[in-house]
């Protein structure tokens, strides 16, 4: 069987430094991206509506950045809003999550706390939103690419989910939210030499 060669537009064969795979596939390969999600949730509080509440929590003082990959919701009967927050919180207890490695082959585990909550009123507090998306019912998904940083300071910082259920009084619905990032000590690169 030929070994055949990658060759660019001009039919010139490509180094090795020229096959880029993208971030998120690198990460995963190296054993440093996670992924959380709240599973699928029911909706029917008698006036409607509801939020599902996800927050990733970088730890103060724990030199980690999380390069967030890519934020996901949906809704299976009605429209809903997704916002995107830095920064903002709900102090509720709310139900923990363990952040799963993308990679089965690798043990280590994620530095970051998780949690989230399913609410009739918004008990979203502070923070700076960043991005806001809606839909129909279904699904949709924002790719970010690791291009949303965050870094652990002297205290907290958080990356932040709001879902907004928008079914009318008396209704069913089940909304789910999604997060996935990489995280490396702050100030390593994904790759050194790279």
């Amino acid at each position: 069987m030929p070994n055949y060669i990658p060759v660019n537009s001009g039919n010139n064969p490509l180094d090795k430094k020229s096959l880029i795979l993208p971030l998120d596939y690198q990460a995963a390969q190296a054993g440093v991206m996670y992924q959380v999600t709240t599973g699928s949730q029911t909706f029917n509080f008698a006036l409607g509506g509801g939020f599902l509440l996800l927050q990733i929590t970088i730890p103060a003082n724990s030199s980690k950045t999380i390069y967030v990959c890519e934020v996901s919701g949906g809704s299976l009967a009605y429209s809903f809003s997704l916002d995107v927050f830095i920064n903002a919180t709900f102090t509720a207890t709310g139900t923990s999550l363990t952040p799963f490695n993308a990679n089965s082959s690798f043990s280590n585990s994620s530095s970051m706390t998780v949690k989230w909550l399913k609410s009739s009123s918004d008990p979203t507090s502070g923070g700076t939103r960043i991005g806001s998306f809606s839909d129909v019912s279904g699904g949709l998904n924002a790719v970010l690419d690791g291009s949303t940083i965050i870094t652990s300071a002297s205290s907290a910082q958080t990356f932040y989910l709001r879902i907004t259920n928008n079914g009318p009084a008396l209704s069913t619905n089940r909304l789910v939210a999604g997060v996935s990032w990489w995280e490396l000590p702050t100030g390593q690169k994904l790759f050194p030499n790279g």
